[in-house]
This record gives structure tokens, sequence and C-alpha cells, in this order.
């Protein structure tokens, strides 16, 4: 309890009037919000273009919803877009995460995508598939850029072809590849002409 108390300033007596002689309780600092965002899923798998929701929830305390905007990130948008309810879709081969946050606390998720092949065809030293969707991906050696990626570095896992083009047929050779997009589509070694550009 905080008693009133008189002060003697400059000659003059000065009552004090606290917050306890007024009868009015002294407020603390402000509550801190002690809720918490959580994700119902720790990890998704996802065929190339196709899109899940990731489901979150924000309790408080004492486990009761406590709602709240929350924001929504990508840890690679060349692998996995997500728009603000949540929901993710797959834009690229790899692996990545989506993290959910509010002002104080997030939660992760991890993404893996993949395609699902139809048809696969062995090169000399690379391999390539074509996709449900129509993507082209190859992997093995790319001395002469085979892959079709734009680079030139091997790889173990599939790389996608010029990223959004998609085939509908594809037809491998010892070092080149080709494709049946809107047009005619190659890549690879060209040592005596046969990308045909």
């Amino acid at each position: 309890m905080i008693s009133c108390r008189r002060y003697r300033i400059a000659g003059a007596v000065v009552l004090t009037a606290l917050a306890a002689c007024a009868g009015v309780e002294r407020q603390g600092p402000p509550a801190v919000d002690d809720a918490v965002v959580h994700l119902l899923k720790d990890s998704l798998t996802l065929s190339l273009d196709l899109a899940e929701r990731l489901a979150t929830t924000r309790t408080d305390a004492d486990g009761n919803p406590a709602p709240a905007r929350l924001r929504w990130r990508s840890g690679d948008n060349a692998i996995a877009l997500v728009d603000s309810a949540g929901m993710v879709t797959a834009v690229g081969l790899g692996r990545t995460w989506i993290e959910v946050s509010d002002t104080r606390h997030s939660d992760t998720a991890i993404v893996n995508t993949f395609l699902r092949f139809y048809s696969i065809h062995a090169g000399e030293d690379f391999t390539c598939a074509l996709a449900l969707g129509g993507q082209a991906a190859c992997w093995g050696r790319s001395a002469f850029g085979s892959l079709g990626d734009g680079r030139r570095v091997d790889r173990g896992e599939p790389a996608l072809v010029d990223g959004s083009r998609r085939f509908t047929t594809l037809s491998v050779g010892a070092g080149s590849a080709c494709g049946l997009s809107v047009s005619l589509y190659c890549w690879g070694y060209n040592g005596v002409g046969q990308l045909g550009d």
C-alpha cells in the first residue's frame, strides 16, 4: 500500500496525490503475447505443379485459440511458392522450407518436390525422362550442357530442362537431346551441328 505524504517545497506545502490515495490501482506493464504458432505438419512432399495448404494453429498459454495475422515465406521461391493462406505450390525440383510467423514466434516445415516420370531415355553419360506434366528432366554428366538446365555441372539428381517448357516426346543421343515442345528444342553437344541451330 502506498501512503500519502506531505512534502515541503520552497516553503509551500504540497500534497502529493498518488494513485493509491485516489483509490486507483496502479497498472503494470502491458501483458506480453505468449501465444505460440504451430504448423500441423513438419514436412510436405509435392509433385511439381501441385499444391497443398499447410494448416496452422495459434494458441495461448492455456491452449485456447489466439487468432492473429500470420506471415508466410519460402526459403527458395524457385522450388516452392507459398501464399498468404499457407497454400504451397511446387514450382521447381529440390528441397526447401516454408515458415509461418506472427510478431514473436515462428514454425517451419520442410518441402521436398519431385516429378512423376512416364518415359526414360538414356544417353551415353546422362539420362533424361519425361514427366506426367510434360516437364523434361536430365541427370548425369553435363560436360556439353547435355542436362539442358543451362549449366555444365554434373548432377546425380534430375535437373529440369529449360524450367517452364513442356514436352510431348524426347529423343536422347550420345551427348545431346531433343524434345518436341511447341517447336523442336535441342540441347547438349553440338560438334557436328546436331542441335540444328
